[in-house]
């Protein structure tokens, strides 16, 4: 991730003391580091753009309806740790046919009416236990491949059971292998941390 980009760089408004974005002044870049401060991101307000990656900041409440639809070229969306972001709204990253993971801060609520219609390529996403409403038709005409992780006995396992979805439990626990290797699967996915070995055998 680059340096924050300035809110000069954006069209926006202050609404109820919060700072909206409603578009993007120079509509060809191809990544987007939206600012601190930033709390909402409208309606259509990065549709059909160029973009290929995103980052979002801590400050972020909500995307709403459209605001990156049609954006063809997105492959990576970004979000920090500690993203206050609890609303996906509807279509809004609808026909992102690049997209192939995402990975949901914790405070996530809602998942809104095809959030995700149509990300072809999406083939993993990671959904914090925290979210209590996920439309039926949010991952509709996604890749068949798609897995949801999440943690079990959470509403997000029986979502995932209801729309006949690949769900993996995330929850934090050390597992052994066959071989006597424990390990702990990270919950972003990337890798896996070895914590110990209870084999013996000399050579692994």
């Amino acid at each position: 991730e680059g340096e924050t980009m300035p809110l000069s760089n954006f069209e926006y408004e202050i609404r109820n003391g919060k700072y909206v974005i409603t578009d993007l002044k120079n509509r060809n870049l191809k990544e987007l580091i939206i600012p601190e401060g930033v709390k909402i991101i409208d309606e259509c307000a990065f549709s059909d753009l160029l973009i290929e990656k995103v980052y979002f900041p801590t400050t972020l409440e909500m995307i709403c309806n459209c605001a990156f639809e049609f954006c063809e070229h997105l492959k990576e969306i970004h979000f920090k740790e500690k993203c206050k972001l609890k609303i996906i709204d509807e279509s809004a990253f609808t026909n992102c046919y690049k997209l192939e993971k995402v990975i949901l801060p914790s405070g996530v609520e809602e998942i809104a009416y095809n959030a995700f219609y149509s990300c072809s390529s999406l083939e993993k996403i990671v959904i914090p236990d925290n979210v209590t409403e996920i439309d039926k038709l949010v991952f509709a005409e996604c890749s068949e491949k798609l897995t949801i992780f999440g943690y079990r006995g959470s509403y997000v396992e029986t979502y995932a059971n209801e729309n006949k979805i690949k769900f993996v439990d995330l929850s934090e626990q050390v597992n052994p292998c066959p071989e006597g290797l424990l390990y702990t699967i990270d919950e972003r996915f990337d890798f896996v941390t070895i914590s110990g070995y209870t084999g013996s055998a000399t050579t692994l």
